[in-house]
């Protein structure tokens, strides 16, 4: 039996800015490669965007929402089946 892909999985991490004069930048990316199909990403409570093909390289422009500590990423799985069912029932 397939379970692991009927569940939703969160990735959480809170970092600190290595180099703080990253900040000074005019952009400052941040680049997401191999998400799986149907994701939400979140910066310090702000969504960055919502992926659906997880054969592509993702990037936001975070520089008015990162701090020089106390970053808070998370990356939403949600389920591609369920997500799948759900989108077929509307």
């Amino acid at each position: 039996m397939y379970w692991i892909e009927t569940k939703e999985w969160e990735y959480l991490t809170i970092f600190n800015l290595t180099n703080p004069s990253i900040l000074s930048s005019r952009v400052v990316n941040m680049v997401f490669e191999g998400l799986d199909t149907h994701a939400e990403i979140t910066l310090n409570g702000n969504k960055i965007f919502d992926t659906d093909n997880m054969y592509r390289i993702w990037t936001a422009d975070v520089k008015n929402i990162l701090y020089t500590v106390n970053n808070t990423l998370s990356v939403y799985f949600r389920s591609a089946p369920v997500h799948d069912e759900e989108k077929a029932a509307e």
